[in-house]
């Protein structure tokens, strides 16, 4: 659990130096992946998996066209990160013992996506305005990590075994 919680880090953190996004998502996808790899059997793990590495090989495209000057204006970036934390809710919510941590979770993911969806719409309007809006989502971001985070301590708590680990 710990790799997913790095990942979704690299998928909600920008630090870009010459135009070059130094926390690229597609590192983030592969992180959830491995960590999704090594977590317990459940319904939801193995489409959770491919769409991981899904997100991991269309980001790093998109990385890789950021650094040699192309750039695609669809927001397929926003599709992935919106579909994995979705899946990562469904694993989460088969995998985990405490069902009340796994519907904080969910209602978590329901703030991010309305942050998420949110940014880009109302950003285009007033600068202040934009600000706020992207305050607002880079909060929902951390919010559903922080839940996360939350529900992987308390894993570990119960049972440091290895299934736990990813």
């Amino acid at each position: 659990m710990k790799k997913i919680f790095v990942g979704l880090l690299f998928l909600f953190l920008y630090l870009k130096i010459n135009g070059v996004d130094m926390l690229p998502a597609f590192v983030g996808y592969i992180l959830i992946f491995m960590g999704i790899a090594k977590g317990k059997e459940c319904p939801s793990k193995k489409i959770t998996g491919y769409i991981a590495a899904a997100g991991a090989f269309v980001t790093g495209g998109l990385w890789l066209a950021d650094i040699f000057g192309g750039s695609i204006p669809l927001p397929i970036g926003l599709v992935f990160q919106l579909l994995i934390t979705y899946r990562l809710v469904l694993w989460v919510e088969e995998t985990v013992e405490d069902k009340g941590r796994a519907g904080m979770f969910r209602k978590s993911w329901y703030v991010l996506a309305a942050g998420v969806l949110a940014t880009p719409l109302l950003s285009l309007m007033e600068s202040r305005l934009s600000l706020i809006v992207l305050l607002i989502g880079l909060g929902a971001a951390i919010y559903y990590i922080y839940v996360y985070y939350q529900i992987w301590r308390e894993v570990e708590r119960n049972s440091p075994s290895e299934d736990h680990v990813g």
